[in-house]
């Protein structure tokens, strides 16, 4: 399949408006006032503490992420984006800690913009930022179609498609802002404007993009192994980090440390063809406490090996060090 495709992201997470005195000037606009206006603009789409709807909007991917912001706001349409902005003023960003895609000011929650509409003339698809990937990969497998986005359930189209984008499949067509052909952006001074690398090559290298295309029917899935087991899951790891030359095949190794007890190693395994390569047989070759690999489709693949819940209960912190390769002491080296 030869598919070429487009994201348009409005791209507007959350905003923070604090009241500020400065010398003998009239203090700032504070967030509550900021709310008050927004009410009069939109008055069915800012929601408060203590509604279901304001609880939907701030829930982050995880704990450590979420703030109770003064209200948050569900813009309808490119102009509620650009109109919201200009109450608010600033814009925020994405990521698991709190104040980078979470707020005590306003949190504007994109939940409106869904669409993933393919045009087959064009061979492109229009993305919406205010949904998961895995909500997109089943919109598109009816058309047996795919893009290159994120790799668990829960995980938020814009952030991922500005933050850079790993995937199953990057081996093969890159990260998922290598695929984007242009974007549709509200800037913070409220204006709309379509980006791409001919409209404004600057800005459009900023947000990055590109074109790719692929299939759809994969097989793999989970192996857990019990910690007696890690160097040989280490020496597994090193291996296929070291000598897997097939781009389709991929893997996720996760060391689970939990400290009550359930700790286990995980190796997510994930092959985009329904065969099963020999690359993977050195990791199913060692006993493991339980292992579901199958052929199934994508959205299966996610589902099924990750679990469908979006927005975990739990907290985390994150320290990333750039590796090309994973030698076994570095394996070795995890806490």
């Amino acid at each position: 399949m030869d598919l070429r495709h487009l994201i348009l992201a409005v791209y507007s997470i959350t905003a923070l408006v604090e009241g500020v005195m400065i010398g003998d000037k009239m203090p700032r606009p504070s967030s509550s006032d900021a709310c008050a206006s927004l009410v009069a603009l939109l008055p069915d789409d800012v929601h408060f503490p203590g509604s279901s709807e304001f609880a939907k909007d701030v829930l982050h991917y995880v704990e450590s992420s979420v703030q109770n912001s003064t209200c948050s706001v569900e813009p309808q349409s490119v102009d509620d984006v650009g109109n919201v902005l200009k109450i608010i003023g600033e814009i925020g960003g994405h990521t698991s800690n709190a104040n980078f895609s979470s707020t005590t000011g306003v949190q504007i929650s994109m939940t409106a913009f869904d669409d993933v509409i393919y045009d087959s003339a064009t061979s492109t698809v229009k993305i919406g930022t205010g949904q998961t990937w895995d909500t997109v990969y089943a919109k598109l497998e009816p058309l047996e179609i795919n893009v290159v986005g994120g790799r668990i359930p829960g995980v938020g189209v814009g952030g991922l498609i500005l933050g850079g984008g790993f995937s199953w499949i990057t081996d093969q067509y890159g990260l998922s802002v290598d695929t984007v052909v242009t974007y549709d952006l509200v800037l913070p001074s409220g204006i709309f404007i379509q980006v791409n690398s001919t409209s404004d090559p600057d800005l459009f290298f900023g947000l990055k993009g590109g074109f790719n295309n692929f299939g759809i029917v994969t097989s793999g899935g989970g192996i857990s192994f019990d910690l007696n087991a890690t160097n040989l899951v280490n020496a597994a790891t090193s291996n296929f980090s070291f000598n897997n030359i097939d781009s389709k095949a991929q893997m996720i190794m996760a060391y689970n440390i939990s400290g009550v007890g359930e700790d286990a190693l995980t190796a997510y395994l994930f092959y985009d063809a329904p065969t099963q390569p020999d690359v993977f047989d050195e990791f199913l070759n060692i006993p493991s406490l339980a292992r579901d690999l199958k052929v199934r489709n994508f959205t299966e693949f996610l589902l099924t090996t990750f679990g469908p819940g979006t927005n975990l209960p739990f907290r985390e912190k994150e320290h990333a060090v750039p590796i090309l390769r994973y030698t076994t002491s570095i394996l070795e080296a995890h806490p």
